[in-house]
């Protein structure tokens, strides 16, 4: 059957069940005529009557009368068989049939159905009886006991009593209606919800069902009137924890209201749907007793799809993570380590051995660094081939992990070169593990080369002095040590000393003295061959052949040209594997055969190794090296004699960054430089290059610099720059201009904030404003907002702009709030570059504690796409922001790449959705999807959503039928300066969102 038998049907079936047992229990209590009982009477009454008829008769002995009556009896009623008149004597007077083969004397004289006995008295006596012989009682017919008769009285009531009590209930059934009873009105809003509705009476039937709840499980709801609920095809789901009782019955026998009850249905169709139940008692006024209970399904079938899909995704996305982290944790081992010895490569090695000379110097600890290299190594590739060659190299590279702590640092430095950072060790335990060293590898060195041969080691030792000393000095002394004794003998261990160095050949317990002059001549390194770096200076006897021949320049302290040369090559291997860019720039301190003819060549020196300090200490500042997120190696910088220097940039990104470098380097000689009692204003002139563009080899880069520079000198202009490619120069300029019109709009006050309401998607209140930033500094007409931003965070302008924002911001929310506007929160947007400065921050928390606007009433929003140099730092920053009440919006989210891990490491209170979802959700399914998807999710972390960019009605539905929060965008309003938005505000008082409609601004307000 397509449908449910009708409560009528059903009605109208017990009513006939309840007459047919009234029918039978009648029967079985014998209060229906019984026809045997019947005929027994009859027979009496014939005996009696015939009694009467025959006692005239026998009163006169007329035997002829009686013998004919007698006879005429018995042959007109088949069930007498015979009678007979018989005396008191027991003489029968007269018989009629076979009365003696009929007739049996009843039991103490008693009669019985058949055999009847009259007695006859002469009113004085018993004169004699009359007997009748009767035929038998037919047997009784019937079916368990019941007559057939029986049977077919039942048949006949049972069938036209169905169908009399089906019509008559029918009819008022239909007067009793209890649907007629609910407005029509009433009935329609109950179709209208989207949530299925049931009301059930007190046992569980249900009296009521709208059209949501019909069409979710498929069932007709006229069908559903009178069902007993529970008997449908539910199942369960979700937490195994949930009551087993179903959560109407829960309501009614418990007497308490149930919600967030989950049940699961199965259609007809083989189909479940999955709903969150919500039972709500219906309580008599006057007894408080439950008369009923009213049921609300909420089918949750298609967002439990979408949840499975969400966590099928996120757990697809964490494994790929985790592949991803795996495979990041290969790649970094590999770009840390030298993959055949498996030590540290070059950089690395530096990279961590600064990591423990900071320690080293604020806890006080000592720190050796040891340099190592195997002797005469160029004859073991000669004689054994680089396969042995390379079997002793990693042996020796065992012979030093062997040795080290784990504390300890092993690095492969170059070739044959290790170099070892020996932590918390004292010189005495230095020079023991060093010797200790140069013995295994005497005493090992025969298996490596399946005793056919032997090799040595020479050792050099630096061990930090009191005063601080960099990385580079101490490896820089490890390698003069290192070459003493090489130079002195090999096989042997020598420690670098400030004073002299001390040559200690501890297998002979010997020491050799050797003059500090001698230390400071006898360097190893090979001189410079770069054309670019030999041009004539008045220190060509001095400064510049101590710079091409020494690992240091004594004059300035910086590498020399040639591990200049050898980080440049190595960079540009990187960049040509990375696809990254390498900028090389030649600086000339303008003048300086001047200074040195009008004070001295000493206070040149002095002016150039001043110089030298102030671009090294730019170059390695953290607001510079902030233009550089991602770097793994940072700017090299060395001088080349003459007052010319050359500057080396890695792994950048983009070409605009060199610009800022530049600035930078130009800005450090803004302040005169102080040599005794001269004040010297400096002046440079920059050429740059860069790779791939201008060269694709460090020879090339390094003359295209050198042209660049010409041009640069060319053009007259103090501390001016030229890149060797035009395009660039062009670029760059425009960089410039913006930079000085941002300047110029702080200086004059030609930012402007501009304000964009957010509104509650629900209710249509007021939620918050998003600050923006404007200028009417007429060099910005035209220009997009967020290139301004970019230029000031790359020019380090950003950090003013954020304060100044964040009061003018405060202010108004202040000034709005004393006029009665209400403004729950101020929205305002946090740069990276904030985020990265330890002191920005410290600003930004002292305008927090110190405004009168509650902290509560604040939100800071981050972008998704932002980089951050220190995520763990951002994040903590973060959170000392929301304990003050700060909200965090994540904003543009899903339009970079660490979506999910900013979500897990920030905790935003608020995530705003990017405008590129929402513009096609209304015909993209994948955008909806996605929506969707971030919806639940920030739902389950409790995270509320905002959509950007909704323009249109649709756009406005749909994101709020998937359930955001608060909505933002130009179908309620564009940003607008702040008297505008006073008479938005003014308008907007009181106004909601009605059905989708747009209530709350018209576009001449917007």
């Amino acid at each position: 059957m397509s449908k449910q038998v009708s409560p009528t049907f059903r009605i109208s079936m017990g009513l006939v069940g309840l007459t047919l047992s009234l029918l039978m229990a009648t029967h079985l209590l014998g209060l229906l005529p019984d026809e045997r009982l019947m005929q027994v009477e009859a027979r009496g009454r014939i005996a009696e009557s015939l009694a009467m008829q025959l006692s005239g008769a026998i009163s006169r002995t007329d035997v002829v009368t009686l013998d004919e009556t007698m006879q005429s009896v018995v042959i007109r009623n088949k069930d007498i068989l015979s009678m007979a008149l018989r005396k008191a004597d027991g003489d029968i007077v007269v018989a009629a049939g076979e009365h003696d083969t009929h007739w049996q004397t009843p039991h103490e004289d008693r009669s019985t159905p058949t055999h009847i006995q009259i007695p006859l008295s002469n009113g004085e006596s018993m004169w004699g009886k009359i007997e009748m012989a009767f035929a038998p009682l037919p047997a009784a017919a019937g079916i368990a006991g019941i007559p057939y008769k029986m049977w077919g009285l039942m048949l006949f009531l049972g069938g036209w009593g169905f169908f009399g009590y089906y019509f008559v209930l029918r009819r008022a059934l239909r007067e009793l209606d209890p649907g007629k009873a609910i407005p029509e009105r009433v009935q329609s809003a109950f179709n209208t919800l989207a949530e299925g509705v049931l009301i059930l009476d007190e046992q569980g039937y249900i009296l009521l069902a709208n059209d949501a709840f019909s069409s979710a499980i498929g069932r007709d709801a006229d069908g559903l009137f009178g069902a007993d609920v529970t008997r449908l095809q539910w199942r369960r789901w979700g937490e195994a924890n949930q009551s087993k009782s179903h959560p109407w019955m829960v309501a009614l026998r418990e007497g308490c209201n149930v919600t967030g009850a989950k049940l699961g249905y199965k259609t007809r169709d083989g189909q479940f749907k999955n709903f969150v139940v919500n039972a709500t008692r219906i309580l008599d006024k006057t007894s408080d007793r439950a008369t009923g209970v009213i049921v609300t399904f909420d089918d949750v079938t298609a967002l439990e799809c979408k949840n499975d899909d969400l966590i099928k995704a996120v757990r697809k996305l964490q494994k790929s993570e985790e592949e991803i982290s795996e495979q990041n944790r290969e790649l970094q081992y590999l770009a840390n380590h030298d993959p055949l010895t498996g030590c540290l490569n070059r950089r690395a090695f530096f990279e961590r051995f600064a990591d423990k000379l900071e320690q080293a110097q604020e806890n006080g600890q000592p720190l050796t660094c040891l340099m190592a290299d195997l002797d005469h190594f160029k004859r073991v590739n000669d004689t054994y081939g680089h396969g042995v060659g390379d079997d002793v190299i990693a042996g020796m590279a065992k012979v030093l992990n062997q040795v080290a702590d784990e504390q300890d640092l092993v690095g492969r430095y170059g070739g044959e070169e290790f170099c070892v950072a020996l932590v918390g060790k004292d010189a005495e335990q230095s020079r023991a593990l060093a010797e200790q060293i140069r013995t295994m590898v005497a005493e090992l060195s025969p298996v490596w080369f399946d005793h056919k041969d032997k090799i040595t080691s020479s050792l050099g030792l630096a061990c930090r002095p009191e005063e601080t000393s960099s990385v580079k000095q101490i490896v820089d002394w490890a390698d003069q040590a290192l070459y003493k004794a090489k130079e002195t003998g090999r096989n042997k261990v020598v420690e670098w000393d400030p004073v002299a160095m001390v040559s200690l050949q501890l297998d002979d317990d010997q020491a050799e003295a050797a003059a500090p002059d001698e230390a400071q001549a006898q360097m190893h390194m090979v001189p410079t061959t770069k054309a670019s770096l030999e041009a004539p200076s008045l220190f060509a006897d001095n400064a510049a052949s101590a710079t091409a021949h020494h690992a240091v320049d004594p004059m300035t302290k910086l590498p020399s040209p040639i591990i200049f040369n050898d980080r440049l090559s190595q960079s540009l291997l990187r960049a040509e594997a990375d696809g990254k860019i390498v900028a090389v720039m030649q600086i000339a301190i303008e003048s300086i055969d001047r200074f040195a003819s009008a004070l001295g060549e000493a206070t040149a020196r002095d002016l150039i190794a001043t110089i030298s300090t102030r671009f090294a200490s730019t170059l390695n500042r953290g607001d510079v090296l902030s233009l550089h997120d991602g770097m793994t190696h940072p700017p090299s910088l060395t001088h080349v004699g003459n007052g010319q220097f050359l500057v080396e940039v890695a792994d950048l990104e983009e070409t605009n960054t060199v610009v800022w470098f530049v600035q930078r380097l130009l800005e450090s000689l803004k302040a005169p430089v102080t040599i005794g009692d001269n004040l010297i204003y400096a002046s440079a002139n920059i050429g740059i290059s860069l790779y791939p563009g201008d060269a694709n080899d460090g020879d090339t880069l390094l003359r295209h610099a050198s042209t660049a520079l010409q041009f640069a000198q060319e053009a007259g202009e103090d501390k001016s720059y030229q890149f060797y490619a035009e395009e660039m120069n062009v670029h760059s300029r425009r960089q410039l201009t913006i930079e000085t019109g941002i300047r110029q709009a702080l200086d004059h006050d030609q930012f402007y904030l501009s304000y964009q309401p957010i509104i509650d998607a629900k209710t249509g209140q007021l939620r918050g404003l998003e600050t923006l930033l404007r200028s009417d500094h007429p060099d910005f007409t035209g220009m997009p907002i967020g290139s301004l931003i970019e230029v000031a965070e790359r020019a380090g302008l950003i950090i003013e702009i954020g304060e100044w924002v964040l009061k003018t911001a405060v202010r108004q929310a202040e000034q709005w709030i004393e006029q009665g506007r209400d403004i729950p929160r101020i929205s305002v947007n946090l740069s990276a570059v904030q985020l990265n400065s330890q002191r920005a921050m410290e600003r930004l928390m002292q305008v927090i504690l110190t405004m009168d606007l509650s902290p509560r009433r604040l939100q800071f929003e981050i972008t998704e796409t932002a980089i951050l140099r220190d995520v763990d730092i951002a994040g903590q920053a973060l959170m000392n922001l929301q304990q003050l009440g700060v909200m965090i919006a994540l904003d543009d989210f899903g339009t970079g790449q660490s979506s999910l891990g900013y979500l897990r490491r920030f905790r935003p209170d608020v995530l705003k959705i990017d405008r590129c979802f929402i513009g096609d959700i209304t015909s993209s399914q994948a955008d909806e999807s996605l929506v969707s998807a971030i919806v639940l999710m920030s739902q389950r972390m409790n995270i509320r959503v905002v959509a950007e960019g909704v323009e249109t009605r649709a756009q406005l539905e749909k994101v709020r039928d998937i359930g955001c929060d608060d909505i933002q965008g130009f179908y309620f309003a564009k940003p607008m300066p702040a008297d505008r938005l006073d008479q938005w505000l003014q308008a907007h008082h009181g106004k909601r969102i009605r059905g989708g409609a747009h209530t709350i601004a018209d576009a001449s307000v917007a």
